[in-house]
């Protein structure tokens, strides 16, 4: 069928008979007209078309598609201005080319307006040659199959932009690269915050766990300490400070810090009342070995050196 409607408007590809492609703010060249009144550009001659008109029969030329779009340096279609050449035949029907290519025809069984565009044509004078401003959509499909429509109008295209849907397509992928880049930045950054917060939540949790006994952090076992030194019940005190001890410096690992030194300063404050200044010797070595490359507590280095002083007399 391609075939026969090649043979009934031709391809005629001499750029010399040719009109020129031009976009839709640009005209044709001018010709005479007959009638110096009828202001004839060529296809602009006669009555004003006030409808745009399709063209027919697509779908038999894909390859004039496909060849215009490659020339035009777009392998995957998009819309484009051109100027199409009108040409009548002995059958009633008016072919299209574009670019020397046939791209479908005119039949007014069709179109209603195509009466109105034969009223145009028959102004035309023996050797003047039909033209109109055109716009082409065309695609390619996943098969490779090339899917078009021409519209035909004066002036149509008029402000409208031309496409080329390769560069629309890879400007696509890339905006969608760039969006799943970024989304895939902010998903990584919310992962590490939860896991920095799961990992503080563990650390927090261990070192409270290593912090206690007897159901109970050390730091709670404050208030029967005070209770005891109170009552003077001083055994019972220091058994309770050395399990603070322990638990402030297990602590301490968990959180690699210094442990805190308040259950070491009152234990050893038992100890110097008792007059067992080895013992908080000890203690407070114990304590500055705990430190390992952290800077000694000043209160503690001051308690230690004074432990040192007694237990050498």
């Amino acid at each position: 069928m391609a075939g026969f409607w090649a043979r009934l408007f031709g391809r005629n590809n001499d750029p010399r008979s040719t009109v020129n492609a031009a976009t839709p703010d640009s005209p044709p060249p001018r010709r005479t007209a007959r009638n110096p009144n009828d202001n004839l550009v060529e296809v602009r001659r006669g009555e004003r078309w006030e409808e745009v008109v399709e063209v027919s029969g697509e779908a038999q030329f894909r390859r004039s598609f496909q060849k215009i779009f490659m020339t035009l340096g777009r392998p995957e279609g998009g819309v484009t201005f051109q100027d199409a050449r009108l040409i009548p035949t002995r059958k009633g029907i008016i072919g299209v080319q574009i670019m020397g290519e046939t791209v479908g025809y005119l039949d007014d069984d069709e179109d209603f307006y195509v009466a109105t565009v034969k009223r145009s044509l028959a102004r035309l004078g023996k050797d003047e040659v039909a033209v109109i401003h055109a716009r082409i959509w065309a695609i390619v499909d996943q098969a490779g199959l090339w899917r078009a429509r021409v519209s035909l109008a004066h002036n149509i295209g008029a402000g409208s932009r031309e496409e080329d849907y390769r560069e629309k397509r890879l400007t696509s992928e890339r905006w969608e690269a760039e969006r799943a880049a970024k989304v895939a930045e902010q998903e990584a950054a919310r992962a590490e915050r939860a896991s920095a917060r799961a990992a503080k939540q563990k650390l927090e949790a261990d070192a409270i766990a290593a912090g206690s006994f007897n159901g109970a952090h050390w730091s709670e076992q404050q208030p029967t300490a005070i209770m005891l030194k109170a009552e003077a019940r001083t055994d019972e005190l220091a058994a309770l400070l050395e399990q603070c001890v322990d638990a402030a410096e297990a602590e301490a690992k968990v959180r690699n810090l210094v442990p805190a030194q308040w259950p070491t300063v009152q234990l050893g404050m038992i100890y110097r009342e008792r007059g067992d200044f080895a013992a908080e010797v000890a203690l407070l070595e114990r304590f500055v070995d705990a430190c390992g490359d952290e800077p000694t507590p000043k209160r503690i280095a001051g308690n230690l050196a004074k432990a040192h002083v007694a237990a050498s007399q």
